[in-house]
C-alpha cells in the first residue's frame, strides 16, 4: 500500500477482503459518505439541524457501521490536531489524523455471510463540512478552502475464516488530512466555519448522499443525518478546540484570532 497516495476524493472507509469487488483488493475502499450538524440563529440562510454530539480530540469514539453482516461496532479517533499560519498570507493550515479502529471480529457465520451477499463492507466515513451551509469542503467550493488527504499505513491486520475457505481481512487504517483556508475559518469554537464529521455507515443511501459529496447538497438531506445521526460525530476546527490540546501534540498559531462573526452554535 503506497503510504503517501494523494486522496482527492471525500472518504468513506472499509476494512476488509472477502471474496469479490477488486475496489476492496487493498482492504481499503475509498468511497462517498459523512456527516455534520448545527443549531442556528443567524439572519442569513444555513444549514438548519438538531445537534449532532461533539467529539474530542484523542478521544476514541465507539459505534456502528452497516456490514453485509448485519450492524457491527467499529471505532474511531481524531488525533493530532495541529492549526499554524500558512505561507500563503491570511490563511492557515490545518492538520490532524483520523483512525479507524476495527472491533469487529467476524464469526465463521459472519464470514459466510460475507460471501454470499458478495460484500464484506466495514468501516466509517470521515469528511470536512462548511458549518455554515452545511456542504462538503473536499469538492471543489467557492470559499478558497482546499482539503487534502493522504493514506497512512494499515495496521492490526487480522483474517477471519469460515468451513468453505470465505476469508475476511479485517485492519486499522490512519489518514491525515491538511486542510488550507482563510484564517476567518478558525476564528473560535462558535465562530469557526469548519467541522469535522466522522461515523459510521448506514445501510442504504439517498439520493443526496452524492450530491453532498459533490458539494451541492447539506449534510442535513444526507442519510447519515436523516436515519443515522446517532452514529456521527463532528468536531470544529478552531482556535479554542487545537489550543485545548499539550503542547507536545500540537502547534498552534500565537496569531490573535478574529473576531467571530454570527451567532451559530453546533453542540
Amino acid at each position: 500500500m503506497n503510504s503517501k497516495k494523494i486522496i482527492k476524493k471525500p472518504l468513506a472507509v472499509f476494512m476488509g477482503a472477502c471474496v469479490l469487488c477488486s475496489a476492496f483488493g487493498s482492504g481499503l475502499d475509498l468511497n462517498k459518505s459523512n456527516p455534520a450538524k448545527a443549531e442556528v440563529n443567524v439572519s442569513t440562510p444555513v444549514m438548519v439541524m438538531n445537534p449532532v454530539t461533539e467529539g474530542k480530540i484523542n478521544e476514541g469514539f465507539k459505534t456502528e457501521t452497516y456490514t453485509a453482516a448485519g450492524d457491527k461496532k467499529i471505532k474511531f479517533k481524531i488525533k493530532d490536531l495541529s492549526i499554524v499560519n500558512d505561507s500563503k498570507q491570511g490563511y492557515k493550515k490545518i492538520t490532524f489524523s483520523a483512525k479507524f479502529i476495527r472491533v469487529w471480529k467476524p464469526s465463521k457465520k459472519d464470514v459466510k455471510k460475507c460471501a454470499k451477499k458478495k460484500s464484506y463492507r466495514y468501516g466509517g466515513f470521515v469528511s470536512v463540512a462548511d458549518y455554515f451551509d452545511g456542504k462538503c469542503l473536499e469538492a471543489n467550493n467557492d470559499k478558497n478552502i482546499k482539503v487534502e488527504s493522504v493514506k497512512g499505513r494499515s495496521s492490526n491486520k487480522k483474517t477471519y475464516k469460515d468451513n468453505f475457505g470465505h476469508k475476511v481481512t479485517l485492519w486499522d487504517q490512519k489518514i491525515k488530512f491538511t486542510i488550507t483556508c482563510p484564517s476567518a475559518y478558525v476564528n473560535s469554537k462558535w465562530g469557526s466555519g469548519i467541522v469535522l464529521l466522522y461515523g459510521g455507515l448506514p445501510k442504504k443511501s439517498n439520493n443526496a448522499d452524492k450530491a453532498y459529496w459533490e458539494g451541492s447538497a447539506s449534510f442535513a438531506d444526507t442519510s447519515y443525518y436523516k436515519d443515522y445521526k446517532d452514529r456521527v460525530r463532528s468536531m470544529h476546527l478552531s482556535w479554542d478546540t487545537a489550543a485545548a490540546i499539550p503542547a507536545t501534540q500540537t502547534a498552534v498559531s500565537t496569531a490573535t484570532p478574529a473576531p467571530a462573526s454570527g451567532s451559530t452554535v453546533l453542540a
